[in-house]
């Protein structure tokens, strides 16, 4: 009776308004009971389906894929002032079309079940997207050698960033620390470290307000060298693992040859300036309570129960804690802020069917699509179960309105980095190559060739054991680093299997 809006309007509003009029001129005292009754009914029926929730409507199936150009179009006609307003209409428009069918796009999710802590996609842009639908592109192996290749032929020039200011050129050159070149020049990486290293190049550390769903505590380093800055990573009760895996998964990163992760150092550090610096900053944190969880009521107080008094009873040696820090690159953006944005359904494994090739997708997403899939192939070796397109995904450049005024921008077309990796040396669950029956068939070619060099004996595991400081090695411990061997060999094993279903430039992308 309730869900019914025709049952109230054909039955319950026509009789109350005729007991009304009945009743006019009658005081509440003198009304029949029956009749109050009904009246009363009539109040709490509507009051009722005033306030019943709102359920979306379930999406249902469509027989074509999504126009992406009719979309945008839409759009641009409604001339949205901000991003939330582009977001708001792209997904609108979009949730005409099915989200359950196979054979087309995956779309944002619904306006009203999105998380506030999630990053809202931006909409595809109009000069790039296209109508036409098609499996991974045969011909990408005699077009581009790479995907950075492709990134620099083919991202419009107005979408470029503009060159980097000599005077922080200057300042790279100085302390090797280059924090606008991507993909990240190996050949700098030990003279930064050893900047990095360097606590008197330090100028100030301060604890960082927790982003999004962020749920660890970590630090922000300023150098003398005013433009530079690194991010610093604690163990913690919950997350013991951070800055050992951080500093794995960069190690790792070096010996695949993917060169994705900033610089990244192992550190002594004074306890007792990190403890200064939470006192100093740490008060005037402002945090969600779900963020401190049940330890505590405040920033402050969570940072002194889950990191202090951990580190103090289980990790400082001598006054001091072992730590990571990783150089802090220039512009860098949310996947879904910027140029390279995809559909992408909240707590959904939809994105997955992108690297089936039995199914479909735009040309206008095969840079972001060619980068997830070399991301995912790098997060399954090392074991990294914290990464979606919605997490962890990062872009240097290609956002103009994350920019801070005055912010150096990326030069040159926006590129992908490698950011946050503080969950590796797991078990990767989540990843579609991790799943049974996987049907993940789109491989990056230069990192398969790459873990075809690395598959002999313990030929990867070795080098990366050898690249860890001894504090990572008795955390990470051999077992662990030994599984990415295992997982190098699980991973080319699929790539036989896709091999042996689909033609090699289908599965092996540039």
């Amino acid at each position: 009776l309730f869900e019914s809006e025709l049952l109230f309007r054909s039955l319950l509003l026509p009789g109350a308004t005729k007991l009304m009029r009945r009743q006019k001129g009658t005081t509440l005292g003198s009304t029949k009971p029956l009749q109050l009754v009904l009246l009363l009914l009539f109040f709490a029926c509507f009051f009722m389906l005033l306030n019943r929730p709102r359920r979306m409507p379930d999406p249902v199936q469509h027989p074509h894929p999504i126009d992406i150009t009719a979309v945008q179009n839409e759009v641009d006609a409604q001339k949205p002032n901000t991003t939330k307003d582009i977001f708001n209409r792209f997904t609108s428009a979009q949730r005409e079309a099915a989200t359950t069918s196979t054979r087309h796009v995956p779309v944002a999710a619904p306006v009203g079940r999105v998380n506030e802590t999630e990053v809202k996609p931006h909409a595809v842009d109009k000069e790039t997207a296209q109508t036409k639908h098609d499996k991974p592109d045969s011909n990408d192996a005699t077009h581009y050698k790479d995907l950075d290749d492709r990134i620099w032929k083919t991202v419009p020039k107005k979408k470029w960033g503009k060159d980097a200011p000599k005077n922080l050129l200057k300042i790279g050159e100085k302390t090797g620390c280059d924090i606008f070149t991507v993909p990240i020049d190996p050949t700098k990486d030990e003279k930064c470290v050893q900047y990095m290293s360097n606590l008197d190049n330090w100028e100030d550390v301060k604890p960082m307000t927790p982003m999004f769903d962020e749920r660890t505590i970590k630090f922000k380093v300023t150098f003398k060298e005013k433009e530079l800055f690194a991010i610093l990573k604690v163990p913690q009760k919950l997350f013991v693992q951070e800055p050992y895996a951080e500093y794995g998964a960069y190690a790792a990163d070096r010996v695949l040859h993917v060169h994705r992760i900033p610089p990244t150092a192992w550190v002594n550090v004074p306890f007792a300036k990190l403890e200064d610096s939470l006192t100093k900053w740490g008060a005037k944190i402002k945090v969600k309570a779900d963020k401190v969880g049940a330890s505590a009521d405040s920033y402050l107080e969570w940072a002194k129960n889950d990191f202090v008094q951990f580190a103090k009873q289980k990790l400082v040696v001598d006054g001091k804690l072992e730590v990571s820090i990783q150089l802090w690159l220039a512009d860098v953006n949310h996947l879904l802020r910027t140029t390279y944005s995809i559909p992408y359904i909240a707590h959904n494994r939809s994105w997955h069917r992108w690297f089936n090739p039995e199914n479909e997708w735009p040309k206008a997403l095969t840079i972001p699509l060619h980068h997830i899939s070399g991301l995912l192939m790098f997060d399954y070796v090392i074991g990294n179960n914290d990464r979606s397109p919605n997490k962890n995904n990062y872009v240097a450049g290609g956002c103009e309105k994350c920019r801070k005024k005055g912010a150096p921008q990326h030069p040159g077309p926006p590129n992908f980095v490698y950011i946050d990796q503080g969950m590796s040396f797991g078990t990767p669950k989540d990843n579609p190559l991790a799943q049974h029956d996987s049907k993940f068939c789109v491989f990056r070619k230069p990192l398969v060739n790459r873990l075809q060099e690395l598959s002999s004996g313990d030929a990867m595991s070795d080098q990366l054991w050898n690249k860890l400081p001894t504090k990572v090695q008795h955390l990470l411990r051999k077992r662990m680093v030994a599984q990415c061997q295992t997982r190098l060999a699980h991973l080319l094993e699929q790539l036989g299997r896709c091999l042996k279903r689909w033609p090699e430039p289908v599965v092996l992308v540039p």
